[in-house]
């Protein structure tokens, strides 16, 4: 599973191993608890990453066979696109959490590639 964070001033990715369902069960019954609202809907997330990431082609052929899709937005960046669920506290939040169920070579990979390109932007910043 992927879990996206969106935070007011960046996004997190990981990669976890617990099942999309198990996750969301879990993040339900802490609302519950904590006597906090919770907003949960169906929705399309997108990663844009730097178009010289070095395993571009890998990424092209996975989206060849999976669900998700790279629209191309300049010469220096991409976007992948993909099915999941948006959860946050009320539903016009622009902070919260998406999570998806891609199959594990996917999401790994996916995940690598934000890593590089999280090492080369913090390179380039200082």
């Amino acid at each position: 599973m992927l879990k996206i964070t969106y935070l007011e001033e960046e996004i997190y990715l990981e990669y976890l191993q617990e099942s999309l369902d198990a996750w969301k069960a879990a993040r339900i019954l802490v609302s519950l608890r904590a006597a906090t609202s919770i907003y949960i809907e169906d929705s399309t997330a997108c990663l844009m990453l730097p178009a010289n990431i070095s395993s571009l082609t890998g990424l092209e052929e996975l989206a060849a066979e999976e669900i998700f899709e790279i629209t191309f937005c300049d010469e220096e960046y991409f976007e992948v696109s993909f099915p999941g669920t948006w959860v946050a506290q009320r539903e016009n939040s622009q902070e919260g959490v998406f999570v998806c169920d891609l199959n594990h070579s996917s999401e790994y990979f996916l995940y690598k590639l934000w890593q590089e390109s999280q090492i080369k932007s913090s390179v380039m910043s200082e």
